[in-house]
């Protein structure tokens, strides 16, 4: 799967794909599988945002969130430019895609966020710091 001897940077690279908006195979168990793994390989925890709150804010019909749910809404789709995903499971999950790519940007894990990136397809073209 992997062809660098520095098998961190390539998963940071696969990380960085997966919190793309749209991204394919981005699933929340495959994102947090890969931030696990390169926790394990850093010698520390990344600790980003829990998917958890994310899931239950838009699973939530209550309507003291619904303000809050709107902002972040207006956030991704300014960012993205795509429409509001359909589902609310597939909406949560991209929200939360990109706070976690932001958090890791603001602790220059990645040159610039995964969620801003100008280039429409996934590529094997690393776009982090180290």
């Amino acid at each position: 799967m992997f062809r660098s001897p520095n098998v961190y940077e390539e998963y940071l690279n696969v990380l960085y794909n997966y919190l793309r908006p749209g991204a394919t195979g981005a699933l929340k168990g495959n994102i947090e599988k890969i931030i696990s793994v390169l926790e394990d390989l850093r010698g520390y925890k990344f600790n980003i945002s829990p998917w958890k709150f994310y899931y239950d804010l838009f699973m939530s019909d209550d309507p003291e969130l619904e303000s809050f749910k709107t902002e972040l809404i207006k956030e991704y789709q300014k960012r993205t430019g795509k429409a509001i995903p359909a589902s609310k499971l597939t909406l949560a999950r991209e929200i939360w895609k990109m706070i976690v790519a932001e958090e890791l940007t603001n602790k220059e894990f990645f040159l610039y966020s995964p969620t801003d990136d100008p280039i429409p397809d996934e590529t094997d073209e690393c776009r982090y710091r180290e």
